[in-house]
């Protein structure tokens, strides 16, 4: 278990420093009902994250049974799967590298939309947010195949998925933690953050996708395919 937190919270913390979506949460804040508005976007995010994740986990549970069963090794395929996801994220790193670097005041694309949509609207947002991010996909795909193949008990199991879930969603529990608390001074925070996001998000992006990759094939040889 202390082996499997190891991993599984620096994977996490990686999912959770996505700046994109750090950024639409601050233009929702912005915005009329603004803490009504993005509490619904992170909520709908939550939401994708435990049902999605739980049907992931079933899915991942069975290929686990069927493997083993045949007598193959589950931690091969662990491992092979976190060598090539942070193949996958640092070839794209590399592409954000090479690629033409937008205008920094270019801001992610539908903001400007979801700042108009209603909070109910909002939750849709934020659950399709996820879903049609390969990133976030990846990341759960991998945490998920983590927890199964440490073969804990299935309460324990689903309350490390969400502890993985806690810490992902974390940044963006942070922003309306401190909108409810202290919105007085949060225009000026958030105007500074977001700022300097806008100035900075490519580098994040590549460093980020960089270090997370490069973790994650280390992990995946190190501790999966060589022992």
């Amino acid at each position: 278990m202390h082996e499997l937190l190891l991993i599984l919270i620096p994977l996490a913390i990686a999912a959770a420093l996505q700046p994109t979506q750090t950024m639409v949460v601050i233009a929702l804040l912005q915005t009329p009902e603004g803490l009504l508005r993005s509490a619904s976007f992170v909520f709908g995010m939550t939401i994708f994250h435990v049902a999605v994740g739980t049907l992931v986990a079933l899915f991942v549970s069975g290929v686990e049974w069927v493997i083993e069963a045949e007598g193959g090794q589950f931690e091969h395929v662990v491992g092979l799967g976190l060598v090539l996801g942070g193949l996958l994220l640092l070839g794209f790193a590399l592409y954000l590298l090479l690629a033409q670097q937008e205008p920094d005041t270019s801001e992610p694309r539908g903001v400007q939309l979801l700042q108009a949509v209603a909070p109910w609207k909002a939750v849709i947002a934020g659950f399709l947010w996820l879903a049609f991010d390969p990133k976030d996909w990846l990341f759960m795909i991998t945490a998920i195949d983590l927890i199964s193949e440490a073969d804990l008990p299935a309460f324990t199991s689903f309350v490390t998925y969400l502890l993985y879930v806690g810490v992902v969603q974390s940044l963006l529990f942070s922003l309306l933690v401190l909108q409810l608390t202290v919105p007085h001074i949060t225009d000026v925070v958030f105007g500074q953050v977001w700022r300097w996001l806008m100035r900075h998000v490519r580098t994040i992006k590549i460093l980020v996708l960089s270090l997370v990759g490069a973790y994650m094939v280390v992990v995946g040889f190190t501790n999966y395919l060589l022992r």
